[in-house]
């Protein structure tokens, strides 16, 4: 069985501060992307055992571990007796923003559940996606959503009719999603920015692209930008190239621009290549 983990973009994203358990509460709204992993998951005919393995073991990363978290957890919670080994492509390049970890542990957990017939909505499965970070709810949707809190708290925009083609352009340079946080909670507040995600689903339900792109902020440019100065190059360039939504997706470094024309999107793509980014054409997938 062949299992899709989809990448996403966030529109916007408005960090509130932290709670009381040290995390951050958001505020984003977050649109599923066609890029995706490859999960596939085959039977070990007279085993009992269960494998996850790697197209890529030089990938070390928050991603990987997130992965191999959702296989333990569900593991530990079910008895699961069967030989299975599950394969992961990678094409989701890691510390980008674009969601990547979460997709994978939702992608595994679908498949697990698949395979031993677990019910998504069983109390031990909102455990380990519990266990493993609030983001992976967001990722089993596969839909656009607003979501709060630490994600937790996903708001489905089942009325959003948002296609549009998606050049994402990468430096070289990752980020660790922990380490820009804590750079944003160093800076001082009048630095920091704050994204009107009300204003924004507004725009949205309009159709309106200039009044998207004006409330298409996230939070954690500032830092980010601090940290990979590339970031605002790649923003400022996209602004050149007339693209009009634009933004960094979550903690970066993984920047978009959003547009119907494929051939202007191609046409920026080959500038960006031509700088020595990496690059790749998408698009939002919307399921009604």
């Amino acid at each position: 069985m062949i299992f899709k983990a989809n990448s996403s973009i966030n529109l916007a994203l408005d960090v509130k501060g932290k709670n009381e358990t040290g995390y951050h509460d958001v505020d984003l709204v977050s649109i599923p992307l066609d890029l995706h992993d490859i999960i596939e998951v085959k039977p070990l005919i007279g085993s009992r055992d269960t494998y996850l393995t790697e197209d890529d073991p030089t990938i070390i990363c928050e991603e990987t571990e997130m992965a191999y978290k959702a296989f333990s957890e569900m593991k530990k919670r079910f008895n699961l007796n069967r030989g299975i080994r599950i394969q992961i492509y990678k094409r989701i390049p890691p510390e980008a923003g674009l969601a990547g970890g979460y997709a994978d542990a939702a992608a595994i957990i679908s498949a697990l559940c698949r395979t031993y017939r677990i019910s998504l909505e069983d109390p031990r499965v909102i455990e380990a996606c519990s266990a493993i970070g609030a983001g992976v709810n967001l990722a089993l949707a596969k839909i656009p959503a607003r979501a709060t809190g630490t994600h937790e708290i996903v708001e489905p925009l089942t009325d959003l009719d948002f296609r549009y083609g998606v050049l994402l352009v990468k430096p070289k340079e990752g980020l660790d999603a922990g380490t820009v946080y804590q750079a944003y909670d160093a800076l001082p507040e009048s630095q920091k920015i704050h994204a009107d995600i009300p204003g924004l689903l507004k725009a949205l339900e309009s159709h309106d692209e200039d009044a998207i792109g004006q409330r298409m902020i996230n939070s954690l440019l500032t830092p980010a930008i601090h940290m990979c100065p590339a970031i605002e190059d790649i923003l400022d360039e996209m602004s050149n190239l007339g693209f009009k939504m634009k933004n960094m997706s979550a903690s970066g470094t993984a920047c978009f621009c959003l547009s119907k024309d494929r051939e202007q999107l191609r046409k920026a793509r080959r500038k960006f290549d031509s700088q020595g980014y990496a690059t790749l054409l998408t698009s939002t997938i919307i399921k009604h």
